[in-house]
């Protein structure tokens, strides 16, 4: 996947409008890919996210980005999401890490940031998402309290899920993020006059650090795992990001499942 490219990707011409033809193999394409993302393919995720804006009217450059998508995707095609692996007492309560991260501006066209969450229980990738945001954020701050925001909505589901099925959880949930000012944001209930234009509605994170259920945490760029749902990665730094998420090889049978690892990983062993 050609990172240049698929950053400054544009809407096809004003008066050029694709064939329905084109519309619909697009269209068909990008589902296929969508489908894959959905179900165990969280790397498919910002890829998708950036494609599908083009929808109703796909250029030739668009199609191109999809079929490279689908090469990328069978080049992986013995890649799985892998759940389990981790040493755990059957009595203990669960721990649950999650990570959001968002870029500045990344969509040349609308001024638009992309936003990335995702959410591990037991070090295992259990829920992703990748979107880009509805309204221009002014700042990094402001584009990064969102992204904060939007995975304390998830989270929040998360834990009444657990609390349905009776199961602990270990509290609060560690959630990570790379911009300090972000992160002051959700522990300050007070409104400012660079951040008192952000709707209310994304200040709902507040009230879950407040209440104990989420603990804001940093980390720098180099270990934030959401990073991968924001922007184009080098190959080095996706083979990090796949490993990262646990998305990896396994027998060609069992390829684009999720599979669950018998092999137990002592974090607590050198």
């Amino acid at each position: 996947m050609e990172r240049n490219s698929l950053s400054t990707l544009q809407p096809r011409d004003n008066g050029d409008s694709a064939s329905p033809e084109e519309r619909e193999d697009y269209s068909s394409k990008t589902g296929s890919l969508m489908y894959g993302m959905t179900q165990t393919r969280p790397d498919l995720a910002f890829l998708l996210s950036v494609l599908s804006r083009y929808m109703s009217n796909p250029s030739p450059t668009h199609s191109r980005m999809i079929k490279r998508g689908l090469r990328y995707l069978q080049q992986t095609r013995d890649h799985g999401l892998v759940l389990g692996g981790v040493k755990k007492d059957p009595e203990s309560a669960w721990s649950i890490t999650a990570w959001a991260d968002s870029d500045w501006k990344g969509d040349t066209v609308t001024g638009r940031s992309t936003f990335g969450w995702l959410v591990q229980l037991e070090g295992s990738t259990v829920s992703w998402r990748a979107k880009r945001h509805e309204t221009v954020a002014l700042s990094t701050t402001e584009a990064e309290y969102t992204a904060l925001s939007q995975c304390a909505r998830e989270l929040a589901w998360t834990r009444n899920l657990f609390s349905e099925l009776f199961l602990p959880l270990h509290m609060p949930i560690p959630l990570n993020g790379d911009n300090q000012g972000s992160l002051k944001l959700c522990r300050n209930p007070e409104l400012h006059q660079r951040t008192k234009h952000i709707p209310l509605t994304e200040h709902h994170i507040r009230e879950e650090v407040e209440a104990g259920n989420i603990d804001v945490q940093y980390v720098s760029t180099h270990e934030q795992v959401a990073d991968g749902l924001t922007k184009p990665l080098n190959a080095v730094s996706h083979g990090h990001f796949l490993e990262a998420i646990r998305v990896s090889a396994c027998p060609i049978e069992e390829a684009g499942r999720i599979i669950w690892s018998t092999e137990v990983h002592d974090d607590s062993v050198p």
